[in-house]
C-alpha cells in the first residue's frame, strides 16, 4: 500500500529541486496526481485530457501537451498518448521517492534476508520469483476455488452513474480507467462490488468539485464590473 503523504512529499521535495519547472507543470502534475490517488495509486490509469486542463487551469491545449511531454521526459510520469478520440491517455507515475520505488519493484531487504536462511527453490515467473513447493501446489488447487466476477458494460455504468445525480463524462472516466486495469484495484485485488466503488469515485469527484467551487466561486468572464449595488445621485455635482 503506497502512502499518500510520502508520495506527495517526495514531489514537493522534487519542486523544490527541480529549476526547469514552471507553475503549469506543478499544477497539471497536481491534477495527475489527484487522478492518481482516485484511482488507489494503480500502476496505470486514464487521463481525460479535459478535466485535467480544467483541475490544473491551463487553457491552452499546446501548454498541457508541452508540459505532459516535459514531465514525460525530466521522469515524473511515463505518457503514452492515445490517438483515439474516444479514450484517454495512458499515465504511469513514477515513484519520485526510493523507498517507494523498492516497495513496488517486490525488493524488501528483510524479506530477502529471510529467504537466505531457507534457501528455497525458485524459478522466473512474470518477472518476480516464487518458491516451488508441490505440496503448496496441491493444497492450492484444492481450497483456492475459481470466482467469477461479473464486470459492467459501458452502458451499465453511464446508468448507475445517471441515477446517482453523475455526469455521463465522470462514468466515461471511472469505465475507461478500471476497463483499462481489467478490473482489479491498485493492489492486485479483482473488484468484486464496482458499484460500491463507483460510489466513492462520485462522492470524491464531488467533494473536489465543491472544494474547488469554494476556492474558485467565480470566473472573471462571470464578474459583472459595471454592476453596482448602491443608489447613486448622478444630479449632485462633483
Amino acid at each position: 500500500m503506497r502512502n499518500y503523504i510520502k508520495l506527495l512529499t517526495a514531489a514537493y521535495e522534487q519542486f523544490y529541486k527541480d529549476s526547469r519547472l514552471s507553475p503549469s507543470h506543478v499544477s497539471l502534475y497536481m491534477a495527475l496526481f489527484q487522478e492518481w490517488n482516485i484511482s488507489r495509486f494503480a500502476i496505470e490509469f486514464y487521463a481525460d485530457r479535459h478535466l485535467l486542463m480544467k483541475i490544473s487551469k491551463i487553457g491552452s491545449t499546446s501548454t498541457y501537451h508541452r508540459c505532459i511531454v516535459q514531465l514525460h521526459d525530466w521522469g515524473y510520469l511515463i505518457y503514452y498518448p492515445s490517438f483515439n478520440p474516444f479514450k484517454g491517455s495512458r499515465i504511469r507515475m513514477q515513484l519520485l521517492d526510493n523507498t517507494e520505488q523498492e516497495l513496488a519493484s517486490g525488493y524488501d531487504p528483510k524479506l530477502e534476508q529471510i529467504a537466505e536462511r531457507y534457501h528455497p527453490t525458485t524459478e522466473q515467473l512474470d518477472d518476480r520469483k516464487y518458491p516451488v513447493s508441490e505440496q503448496a501446489c496441491v493444497s492450492n488447487i484444492k481450497h483456492n476455488k475459481p470466482i467469477n466476477i461479473k464486470t459492467p458494460n459501458r452502458q451499465e455504468v453511464i446508468l448507475f452513474f445517471k441515477n446517482l445525480k453523475s455526469k455521463k463524462s465522470s462514468a466515461n472516466h471511472f469505465f475507461d480507467h478500471y476497463h483499462g486495469q481489467n478490473w482489479v484495484t491498485g493492489d492486485g485485488l479483482a473488484i468484486k462490488n464496482w458499484k460500491s466503488l463507483a460510489k466513492k469515485w462520485i462522492d470524491t469527484q464531488h467533494a473536489f468539485e465543491k472544494k474547488n467551487k469554494i476556492r474558485h466561486p467565480k470566473s472573471e468572464k462571470d464578474i459583472d464590473y459595471l454592476k453596482t449595488t448602491n443608489d447613486k445621485d448622478y444630479g449632485q455635482p462633483l
